[in-house]
């Protein structure tokens, strides 16, 4: 064995076996060491104690009697009768036994073992000895090599010229680690090259500089055993101990956002950084290895873990870096992972606001909004907090008034319409107001931003003066122009109709004038209708603040009606025929069409030049009523401080102030009394209206007086000369009053007597134009009597010429004359002319349907104006009951129940007067089938006219229909009126037969529907009213253009995809909101 071993050990020494193979080695030397042992020493040696035989007693025994010449078969004996004595109780035989053994005592059994002959054995062991000491002596690293043999598990470093240095003694690597396994060399000769062997393999290291390498060693698994090569020398060997890594297999989250978003819950996995809104609650689920706990940085808190599954929820109000480490018994700090929680906080809400005014009044806004927030809204509101007033209960006065809005659309439009009037707002009243949105934050509570602050402020009565007086001049100037226009119209009216008479065909450029002059009659139109519309603007704006008596607002509104019927769909129509023939080069009718062009044009004329008149009788009336009660207001303010001053020793400049104050107004107050002697001087007909110098400078001089008295503290004397001061300003206020009746009960009764004497002469008329028809038709045209006739239809023309000058000059004055009566009367004329022009060509067919229809227009005149005259009468009656009654309790001029002209249009009641004029007919026609004859001119003309007056009834309802922006609203009134009309023209034609019933019973059925049409929207209005809202007004088309496009705006954003990132969506809402 010692053999083996040498032979190993010199194997080893030359091939310096590796581990795996020195320990192979080692076991199987160790293997047959133990058999060897085993056979030669350990079973003899049991054998020799009787642990263990290899044969019996009797073999035994033989083979000492073999050994012992003297023994020889006894000690055999000795047994077998040791034998027979244990199975029979022989004392004999124990006797013999005993003999026996007595004479085998002596013998030395022992030395039949041969010791001594295994000596010579002894010498074959000195072989191995002397050879190993030899070994020894020669080579002394035989030695190491049995060293590496016996060690067999520990690695040995070949003796090199130099040395391996690395400093991973004893290092633990977690698992998946990568280390850093650093290599120095030191000695006299330096390897170029190193390797280190990791397991099985080996791997070349990186020169990082002379005799220093490394190795980076990824992603470990398991420990290792290592050693470094170099120059063909290796180092010893180190151990890499690996340790279980707590590793995060896998993590999701969910998030949970706040309730009040509406948003569900979501799960996200694998995620490091989140963007979420403040208040979210995030839960993690994480799937570990090797993970004995959860280490949360910043908070610093450790979870500790029952199985491999773990899970912990946070609620983040900010943002946050989240950072959770892995840990176990062994690794402090395994797997980290690094969450960035980026929390958007819920922001502020955005408001902008744009305020539009009404063009029509200083009490109603519109206000266009937008507002924004990140995720939505609770409420809106407006408010409003009066800061000044002359009203002692508004000056504190506020409100709040909620506005609609979609709550759960992040960006949007709103609309809010204001109506001062419900808050009672008076001149030179002040008020802020702003918006405030809420947000829906249901984390932090609703956050609320305000608009701008802004102020209301309302003109003052000066202001408006100012305004008024500014509107006024405007609207007389344009008014003005207008009526010259028109005249220079007439003029070239006439030039063309003198051209058509010359030419037989008509050239461009005569076309181009007649064109030309279609184009002024529209510039001509807008111009009306913009100094109309600017008369109605200042109308209702000065309304809102300064009321106007009820008497004055009724010829306002009745000024209003007249100058709305100025321009007529009959003009217009006129006009596109007359397009029509110039296009078609239709030369004779085109000359008819201009002729009736300048008759229309000739009235309009007219018209405009009643309208300025009665425009600045009416501004003296509002002046006259201003002055009265400024007069009254100042006699009222300067008695009061009167009793202050009084009472009040020593100067007080409060008291001076005030007495200043109304001082000013009174200067103001005097130019407005000459003011009113100018405007009265430029009416056609002055009122008696006498200067007031005298009694304005005598309440001037006193309030001057008290002022300096005032100002050298004599206040009693001052109270003396302000009572004066207020006499005199009361007394002035009185006279104006009483002159101003006096003139218009004047001015009313001369129109009233002329009107009488115009209706009587219509009648002389009406009859001496009946007897000249009748003349006519008695007589040829080469009777004697034909010229007479002619001269004395002349005089009727001459005579109805100077009615209709006197008609005009009364309208003037009058209001209540309607237009169509100075219309009519113009018809009346231009018939007249035309039969006198037919009678001339001695055309007498001709001129007896002219005759024919002036007739039926002084009929029609009578009627009109006989009602005309009857309210007249009921309004100088009713004004004389109230004459000496307080302003406030007068009513309305005329304002008898029975005065049709003061009560809005309606279908009900024209359906019923075209009832009564429809039995009046059929009763006509039931007489002349009675045999009771033929009715009448008179009778027909009656008729004529109040089928006239019904239609004039129909185009009112129309007119206020379309001015109420319901026109079509009960079916189509133009085609009624055109059914009145030809039923209209059968009266003055005196038709009577089957074809005019047929027309009146289709204008019934109409007249029905369109009532029905009325009911059923007076149905709907009491459903939809509320007592004691206001109504909302109509939005305004350019307002409701603009709601229009921004609710376009938001459909179109809803529709951009969700899936657009935060950034873009933002930059799509500042698009639309730009």
């Amino acid at each position: 064995m010692a053999i083996l071993f040498f032979a190993i050990s010199f194997f080893e020494y030359w091939g310096r076996f590796s581990i795996s193979t020195r320990t192979s080695l080692f076991f199987i030397f160790l293997a047959l060491c133990i058999a060897v042992l085993t056979w030669y020493i350990i079973r003899p040696t049991l054998g020799l104690v009787n642990v263990r035989r290899q044969f019996g007693i009797r073999e035994a025994s033989i083979l000492i009697g073999n050994y012992f010449p003297e023994v020889k078969d006894k000690l055999l004996n000795t047994l077998q009768l040791q034998e027979s004595a244990k199975n029979a109780d022989n004392s004999l035989l124990i006797a013999s036994i005993e003999q026996r053994t007595a004479e085998l005592k002596p013998i030395p059994f022992s030395n039949a073992i041969p010791f001594q002959e295994n000596i010579k054995y002894v010498k074959f062991a000195f072989l191995p000895a002397i050879a190993l000491v030899f070994i020894l002596l020669v080579s002394p690293g035989f030695k190491k090599s049995s060293e590496r043999f016996v060690h067999f598990g520990k690695h040995f470093e070949i003796e090199a010229p130099f040395t391996f240095t690395s400093n991973i003694q004893n290092l633990n690597a977690i698992q998946n680690q990568t280390i850093y396994i650093p290599l120095s060399i030191e000695g006299d000769k330096i390897p170029q090259d190193a390797y280190i062997h990791i397991g099985n393999q080996r791997y070349k290291m990186q020169g990082i500089t002379n005799g220093k390498f490394s190795y980076t060693f990824s992603n470990i698994q398991k420990s290792e055993r290592i050693f470094f090569e170099a120059g063909g020398f290796n180092s010893k060997e180190y151990q890499v101990a690996v340790l279980l890594k707590p590793s995060i297999v896998g993590y999701s989250a969910t998030i949970t956002y706040p309730a009040y978003l509406g948003l569900p819950s979501e799960t996200v996995r694998n995620i490091g950084e989140l963007n979420v809104p403040q208040g979210t609650v995030i839960q993690w689920n994480f799937n570990t290895k090797n993970v004995k706990g959860l280490l949360i940085a910043p908070e610093g808190s450790t979870l500790k873990l029952a199985s491999n599954k773990i899970s912990f929820a946070r609620k983040f109000m900010k943002s946050t870096v989240l950072k959770v480490n892995t840990l176990n018994e062994d690794v402090a700090q395994g797997d980290s992972i690094l969450y960035q929680i980026n929390v958007t906080p819920d922001e502020y809400p955005q408001i902008a606001v744009e305020k539009r005014e009404d063009s029509l009044s200083q009490k109603i806004y519109y206000f266009l909004g937008d507002i924004s927030d990140d995720h939505g809204f609770s409420k809106l509101t407006f408010h409003y907090q009066f800061t000044k007033s002359s009203k002692a209960e508004n000056k504190e006065k506020s409100g709040v008034m909620p506005v609609g809005l979609t709550k759960n659309i992040t960006r949007q439009n709103f609309y809010h319409y204001w109506n001062l009037n419900l808050v009672d707002v008076q001149a030179d009243d002040e008020i802020e107001y702003f918006f405030t949105v809420w947000d829906n934050d249901g984390v932090n509570g609703a956050k609320a931003t305000k608009s701008e602050v802004r102020t209301y402020k309302a003109p003052s009565l000066k202001e408006l003066k100012e305004k008024t007086e500014e509107a006024n001049k405007e609207i007389k100037s344009a008014m003005a122009g207008a009526q010259a226009d028109a005249k220079q119209m007439e003029k070239e009216i006439n030039s063309i109709e003198k051209m058509l008479t010359e030419k037989k065909n008509l050239d461009w450029n005569d076309k181009k004038k007649i064109q030309d002059l279609l184009d002024k009659q529209k510039e001509l139109e807008q111009k009306i209708k913009n100094s109309f519309n600017k008369n109605l603007e200042k109308n209702l704006k000065e309304e809102e603040f300064n009321p106007i008596q009820e008497d004055l607002l009724q010829k306002q509104k009745e000024l209003e009606k007249l100058m709305d019927q100025v321009l007529d769909e009959d003009t217009r129509k006129l006009m596109e025929k007359i397009e029509k023939l110039l296009q078609e080069n239709r030369k004779d009718e085109l000359k008819e069409a201009l002729d009736q062009f300048k008759f229309n044009e000739k009235e309009m004329s007219k018209e405009m030049d009643r309208m300025l008149e009665l425009f600045k009788e009416l501004e003296l009336e509002k002046k006259l009523n201003e002055t009265i009660n400024k007069l009254n207001e100042l006699a009222q303010k300067e008695k009061e401080l009167s009793d202050k001053s009084e009472k009040e020793k020593g100067k007080n400049d409060d008291l001076a102030k005030e007495q200043e104050k109304i001082k000013k107004e009174f200067e103001e107050v005097k130019k407005d009394l000459q003011d009113i002697q100018k405007k009265n001087e430029n009416l056609e007909s002055p009122m008696d209206l006498p200067p007031k110098d005298e009694k304005a400078q005598k309440a001037s001089d006193k309030l001057n007086e008290a002022q300096q008295k005032q100002g050298k503290g004599k206040n009693k004397e001052a109270a003396e000369d302000m009572d004066d001061a207020a006499e005199e300003m009361k007394e002035m206020a009185e006279e104006m009053q009483e002159e101003m009746e006096e003139a218009m009960e004047e001015q009313q009764e001369e129109d009233y007597n002329n009107l009488r004497q115009i209706l009587e002469n219509l009648v002389q008329l009406s009859f001496n134009q009946e007897k000249v028809m009748s003349g006519f038709k008695e007589n040829q045209n080469y009777s004697p009597k034909y010229i007479e006739l002619r001269q004395s239809q002349r005089k009727i023309k001459d005579e109805t010429k100077m009615v209709e000058d006197s008609l005009l000059a009364l309208s003037k004055r009058n209001i209540q004359i309607q237009s169509f009566v100075n219309e009519e009367i113009a018809k009346v004329n231009q018939n007249l002319d035309k039969s006198l022009t037919y009678l001339g060509e001695r055309t007498t067919d001709y001129a007896l349907v002219h005759q024919q229809y002036a007739m039926t227009g002084y009929n029609n005149l009578a009627l009109m104006l006989s009602e005309s005259l009857k309210q007249m009468q009921e309004q100088m009656k009713a004004q004389k009951q109230n004459k000496g009654k307080p302003k406030s309790e007068c009513k309305k001029p005329g304002g008898n129940p029975k005065d049709a002209k003061n009560k809005k249009p309606n279908a009900n009641a024209i359906k019923k007067m075209q009832d009564d004029l429809a039995k009046q007919m059929k009763q006509l026609e039931e007489g002349q089938k009675q045999g009771k004859g033929k009715p009448g001119s008179k009778e027909f003309a009656e008729m004529a006219a109040q089928q006239a007056a019904i239609r004039q009834k129909l185009q009112d309802l129309k007119r206020q229909l379309d001015k109420e922006g319901k026109g079509g609203s009960l079916g189509n009134l133009k085609k009624t009126e055109d059914l009145m009309d030809e039923i209209e023209k059968d009266l003055y034609y005196k038709k009577l037969n089957a074809e005019t019933f047929k027309k009146l019973d289709l204008l019934q059925i109409k007249l029905s529907e369109h009532e029905k049409a009325e009911q059923e929207q007076e149905q709907d209005n009491k459903r939809t009213s509320k007592q004691g809202q206001d109504s909302p007004r109509p939005i305004p088309p350019s307002i409701q253009k603009y709601l229009n496009e921004k609710k376009k705006e938001t459909e179109l954003l809803k529709s951009v995809s969700p899936e657009l990132q935060p950034y873009y969506q933002d930059k799509v809402k500042q698009y639309f909101g730009n």
